[in-house]
């Protein structure tokens, strides 16, 4: 794909609008809002599940951590989002990077573990957890992803890094895992959680979601359709809203302006690679940035940015577990 091409693509983003700001404690959340209809038509890891449609397992009996089978039976396009988190198996897992799985196909997909202390069957299959990778822990993972692909070892992360950030989630939170699953965490906060949730309802068209922790930018999330949003919503928010819990940060400033998305957007590195599934991967740099970007016949079908930032809380320890899975 040219750099014209890149550029072309990213001016699509006037089919999109700000909607009205939403606030709640530190957190707050520019709507995005679809102006247009989307060319490219799939569902969402949560309608494929629900309709039976598709089914994930273990790549063989005896498992391999950083890989998942996954098998579409249906006669839809699904997409599953880099940080959606899968339970069962024999241990949580995120998808490293978002793909577009194909109908009527098999496919293997790169993941990481989200639950360093057990490797044993809970479930033949894996179901969805509810939950959304913290966006402070999916942007080194993001960052982690990109440096793979650039050493041609496509879509694999620092494995490593992801349990040392869910070890210091749960410190943070202290919330302690027998198993150091980052879903005891979420579930652990779950009221609090939900309580937020209310304050950013769905809007109507919406397909995304523009975020700031007291007047600070910590991320971007979009897919191309608002039916597809409406499945991710509330993962998507909440995950927001447990760094907004995790850093314990205070109140918002009172003067916030809109946030200028063509300066966000200017400047852009993209390294294009070829889709784990269906399109193109675009990996995403720029000074104090990381993202990703899923692109199919010329139309972004999920954009996710984040900042990079130094560590924001202090550690005073760590949590230690006998095992970590090697698979």
């Amino acid at each position: 794909m040219e750099e014209h091409m890149i550029q072309d693509i990213f001016s699509t983003f006037g089919r999109f609008e700000l909607g009205k700001l939403q606030h709640h404690g530190p957190l707050l959340i520019f709507p995005l809002l679809a102006k247009t209809p989307p060319l490219h038509k799939y569902i969402s890891l949560r309608q494929a599940l629900d309709n039976g449609e598709l089914s994930i397992s273990e790549l063989s009996h005896a498992g391999s951590v950083p890989d998942l089978k996954v098998v579409n039976k249906g006669k839809h396009q699904v997409l599953i989002l880099a940080g959606e988190e899968l339970r069962g198996a024999k241990q949580n897992r995120v998808l490293n990077t978002t793909v577009l799985i194909a109908p009527d196909s098999e496919l293997v997909v790169p993941v990481s573990c989200t639950e360093a202390g057990r490797w044993a069957y809970q479930d033949s299959h894996f179901s969805e957890s509810g939950n959304m990778m913290a966006p402070s822990i999916k942007a080194k993972m993001t960052r982690s992803v990109n440096t793979s692909f650039m050493r041609g070892r496509s879509a694999r992360s620092d494995q490593t890094e992801v349990w040392d950030e869910i070890d210091k989630l749960q410190q943070n939170m202290q919330m302690p895992s027998p198993t150091a699953a980052m879903a005891d965490v979420y579930n652990g906060s779950r009221h609090r959680l939900e309580d937020s949730l209310v304050r950013f309802p769905l809007l109507e068209g919406q397909c995304g979601i523009y975020v700031m922790l007291k007047g600070r930018f910590v991320g971007l999330d979009l897919v191309s359709s608002p039916e597809v949003w409406r499945h991710l919503h509330a993962k998507i928010v909440k995950s927001y809203g447990m760094d907004a819990l995790r850093f314990r940060e205070p109140g918002y400033p009172a003067d916030i302006h809109p946030p200028d998305l063509g300066e966000l957007l200017s400047d852009l590195n993209f390294s294009v690679f070829p889709g784990i599934g269906l399109g193109e991967e675009l990996r995403v740099e720029k000074p104090g940035i990381t993202g990703s970007a899923l692109v199919i016949d010329d139309e972004i079908i999920h954009l996710s940015l984040f900042p990079l930032e130094e560590e924001q809380m202090p550690i005073v320890e760590r949590f230690h577990h006998p095992m970590r899975a090697r698979g």
